[in-house]
């Protein structure tokens, strides 16, 4: 990026009687993002190829996801709010500030446990089952930050196992919602109702 822009501003139709750049410089600049690629290529990075090579089958699988969301009216409680939002659903909750105010006493996530209670949301999307945040927070301290690998469960190297929703909010997930979609990163519940048992067997995308 940093070299196109120095491309853009050097070259004579941005500065009026500036001539025009030398083969050394245009070498030179080059030379930046060709070592880039030169260093991808010696460090045998074979993940950065696969994702790259994956990318069609996992914006299949993210449109279907969407699809999903965007069949049941009404409001979704979502962690990806990209998802949320290319269903169209209304914005309702922000993950990330929402669980700081809740940390700070500033709001109470037992509204949200009460909503979910209720049925509020048609649908409630997370990025790991509730089942794998129990078997991480069973596995893992309660303070800070931790680097996570282990099992099918991955995650960063600055993930936590409460960031985006809160002990008692992931506990009425699991009691009054059951997982309808599952997928890597992406897992969305259902009202559990009287007839939740057609549900049981989550889709695999």
């Amino acid at each position: 990026m940093i070299v196109g822009i120095l491309f853009h501003d050097l070259s004579p139709g941005c500065l009026p009687g500036f001539r025009r750049p030398g083969l050394k410089f245009w070498a030179f600049a080059s030379l930046v993002p060709a070592s880039l690629v030169f260093a991808i290529f010696l460090s045998g990075n074979d993940p950065f190829w696969q994702s790259t090579l994956a990318l069609p089958v996992e914006q299949a699988r993210f449109d279907r996801e969407v699809s999903f969301l965007a069949s049941r009216p009404g409001p979704a409680l979502c962690e990806s709010l990209l998802r949320c939002y290319a269903a169209g659903k209304p914005y309702v909750y922000d993950p990330f500030n929402s669980q700081r105010l809740m940390r700070a006493g500033k709001l109470d996530s037992n509204e949200i446990v009460r909503r979910i209670a209720a049925h509020q949301y048609t649908e409630i999307q997370t990025s790991l089952s509730v089942k794998s945040y129990e078997q991480l927070r069973a596995q893992l301290p309660r303070t800070g930050f931790h680097p996570v690998t282990f099992s099918v469960i991955q995650l960063g190297s600055f993930a936590a196992v409460d960031e985006r929703f809160p002990e008692n909010v992931l506990t009425a997930i699991d009691a009054y919602y059951v997982l309808s979609v599952e997928n890597p990163d992406c897992d969305i519940y259902v009202p559990r109702t009287g007839s939740a048992s057609s549900w049981l067997d989550p889709i695999h995308y």
